[in-house]
């Protein structure tokens, strides 16, 4: 059985076509900017998450927030350096040092002070070293999630494992009072894939843009919505049709030079 992802889903809201080009004919999109810059920020937030353990482990007793937060620093500057360094040659081709370095940066900053602020208030209840790490609550990034029975997968950008289940999807774009609804079919897949996982039920998840992070409610009109666009594509797939063409953020698009 073939999975859909649920960025695909939340694409074919946007574009039909483009999914087309890339689950019909099994074309590879132009390497862009954007996709460059994605690719840096989810191995960020894959790096972070794999350095959690040690950090809290390495945590003393009584120790205070700036020292905690400092910790983060470290480790996730090394990680962004090197980052940096793996993808020089991207980076210098599409001119977007500054842009890695603001809008990353940014990410590095906020990652580093939710988890200390997270961590310093186990540690002011008598927890520290191995038994810290336990008991705080688990930021998992790029979190790879699958289901059989609805028939998706997909790659959450971060989920927060607590007394509850909390999907975040972060977007490289302002706010600007507007959120479309191919991001609200994204958060609202994650958070169904979830569900299925964690065995439980998301009301809500968060859409995390540069300047604003929006609570985003998981309506049962969405998942209608999602699921039937899912059906969608799968019919898609299945006979081979050609959608028609929507002209939008065309020239940003890895396939425009197929599809112009």
């Amino acid at each position: 059985m073939k999975l859909i992802n649920v960025s695909d889903i939340a694409t074919y809201a946007i574009c039909p076509l483009k999914v087309y080009y890339k689950l019909v004919l099994g074309k590879k999109e132009r390497i862009n900017e954007n996709i460059v810059f994605g690719r840096i920020k989810h191995k960020f937030m894959e790096k972070i998450n794999e350095v959690e353990k040690e950090i809290l482990e390495g945590i003393k007793k009584d120790e205070i927030y700036e020292s905690i937060k400092r910790k983060f620093d470290e480790k996730y500057s090394l990680i962004f350096q090197n980052l940096k360094q793996d993808y020089k040659k991207e980076i210098e081709k599409f001119n977007i040092e500054k842009r890695v370095d603001e809008e990353i940066g940014k990410i590095k900053k906020e990652e580093a002070e939710i988890r200390a602020k997270t961590a310093v208030k186990f540690v002011n209840l008598g927890f520290y070293g191995k038994e810290l790490y336990e008991v705080v609550p688990k930021f998992l990034c790029e979190y790879e999630i699958k289901s059989f029975v609805l028939g998706m997968k997909g790659r959450i950008d971060k989920i927060r494992i607590d007394k509850e289940i909390t999907p975040y999807e972060i977007k490289s774009r302002m706010y600007n009072n507007k959120i479309w609804l191919s991001e609200k079919l994204q958060i609202c897949g994650y958070a169904m894939l979830a569900e299925r996982k964690f065995k439980t039920n998301i009301d809500y998840g968060f859409l995390k843009f540069k300047d604003k992070t929006v609570k985003i409610e998981i309506k049962n009109s969405l998942r209608e919505i999602l699921i039937d666009l899912k059906k969608e594509i799968e019919k898609m797939i299945k006979n081979k049709t050609k959608p028609e063409k929507k002209e939008v953020a065309c020239k940003s698009c890895g396939f425009y030079e197929i599809c112009k």
